[in-house]
C-alpha cells in the first residue's frame, strides 16, 4: 500500500461516507492507487463489554440475533480478553491504604 498523508486520508473518508462516492471515483479524483484509497474507505468498530463473549447469547436472549450479532463483530476481530482484578478496584484499595488522619 502506498504512503499517503492524513490530508489525503481524511479526504478519502469524506469522500466515501459524506459524498457516497465508489472506491475508483475517490482514487481518481485524488490520484492515488484504487486500493489505497479502498483500505482506508474500511472502517472499524471497538466494542467493550465486561461479560465474556461466550455468555453474550443468554444476554442477549434471541438465539438467531446472538448469532448475527457474534458473527458480525466476533467473525474476523482482534480479542483482547483481560484477566485479573479491576484497576478501580485496586486504586481504591491503595487510596484507602495511603489515607491517614
Amino acid at each position: 500500500m502506498e504512503r499517503i498523508s492524513m490530508r489525503k486520508i481524511r479526504e478519502v473518508l469524506r469522500l466515501k461516507f459524506d459524498a457516497g462516492l465508489s472506491v475508483r471515483k475517490i482514487a481518481r479524483s485524488l490520484s492515488i492507487g484504487h486500493s489505497s484509497a479502498g483500505d482506508y474507505g474500511n472502517r472499524s468498530t471497538l466494542v467493550t463489554c465486561q461479560m465474556p463473549v461466550d455468555k453474550w447469547h443468554a444476554l442477549i436472549g434471541d438465539p438467531t440475533l446472538g448469532d448475527a450479532i457474534l458473527d458480525r463483530l466476533v467473525h474476523s476481530a482482534y480479542r483482547i480478553e483481560l484477566q485479573g482484578e479491576s484497576m478501580r478496584r485496586r486504586a481504591t484499595k491503595l487510596t484507602a491504604a495511603g489515607t491517614s488522619d
